[in-house]
């Protein structure tokens, strides 16, 4: 049965053209009646069959930046060599395993439909993308959709839920301190998203926090609430504990290779160490949250 509005010379070329035809697919630089092809400006099409619904856009998009596409259209294709999948409506290239509205999502950034504007997306749109730019690799597109939902408002498990879906490395820290020093509890529901591993970790560092910072009053030569007692950063700092806890405990996470520098509390601050600059940028991510 043939799809609305094709045509029965869709995935046709003319007999007296073939040879020709074959020259052209081979060299980027000409077409079947030896014109040139601008290496910028000549689009190759391809045709996406998502859920029922058929897309038809420039192809070297997907190949440019995703080598998913790449490996795809490298290998070779049985039948009809003249006719790759994607080439025409009736030979679409299926798209099995993704939802036609996150595809419609995704097109949005790819191909804009406004040269003068940006598109808009939401969360959730923005979502769509990151989990297609995610599975087929194309890193520009994933690194903008982070971005932009990096500024995006967002309750703080779906951030850490994320996060963990798609290995966002430079939110963890931020958001899991967010997590510790909120003061509501972590409920059955929310546990459950976030792992019973994970939540059993979170609340290990809430308790050392508590432990530690349990009194704690304003310190003139910290600038902030802690428990030094006025003296300084000889002793540690709610901030200091959460950021040292949080490095312990999910320093593969946070600190990498790092982590192999990382001795405690007493890391935290420690001139010349070579954990040093990784603990100071945790230690900045953890001072822009707001210590309950």
């Amino acid at each position: 049965m043939g799809f609305p509005n094709s045509t029965a010379f869709d995935c046709m070329e003319p007999p007296a053209l073939s040879e020709k035809f074959q020259r052209a697919r081979t060299d980027p630089e000409i077409d079947e009646a030896g014109m040139a092809r601008h290496p910028s400006y000549y689009f190759h099409m391809i045709t996406f069959l998502v859920e029922g619904v058929l897309f038809r856009v420039p192809r070297q998009y997907f190949e440019q930046e995703s080598p998913v596409f790449r490996t795809m259209y490298s290998l070779p294709q049985g039948g009809d060599s003249n006719k790759l999948d994607g080439d025409c409506d009736h030979k679409p290239l299926r798209l099995d395993g993704v939802q036609s509205a996150d595809f419609v999502q995704f097109l949005r950034v790819l191909y804009p439909r406004s040269y003068r504007t940006s598109e808009k997306l939401n969360r959730n749109e923005w979502e769509s993308v990151l989990l297609l730019a995610d599975m087929w690799d194309l890193k520009k597109v994933r690194d903008l959709a982070i971005e932009e939902l990096t500024h995006t408002p967002m309750e703080i498990i779906s951030k850490i839920v994320l996060a963990h879906r798609f290995h966002i490395d430079e939110w963890r820290l931020s958001a899991y301190a967010m997590l510790v020093s909120r003061e509501k509890l972590i409920s059955f529901e929310e546990a459950e998203r976030l792992g019973w591993d994970f939540t059993m970790k979170i609340q290990h560092v809430r308790e050392q926090v508590a432990r530690n910072t349990t009194h704690r009053v304003f310190c003139w030569s910290c600038g902030k609430a802690t428990s030094c007692y006025g003296k300084g950063k000889g002793n540690p700092s709610a901030l200091d504990t959460m950021t040292a806890t949080l490095c312990q405990v999910f320093g593969d996470d946070i600190l990498g290779e790092s982590k192999k520098g990382f001795t405690g509390l007493e890391s935290i601050g420690k001139a010349g160490s070579p954990i040093d600059a990784a603990l100071e940028a945790a230690r900045s991510a953890v001072e822009n949250v707001t210590i309950s």
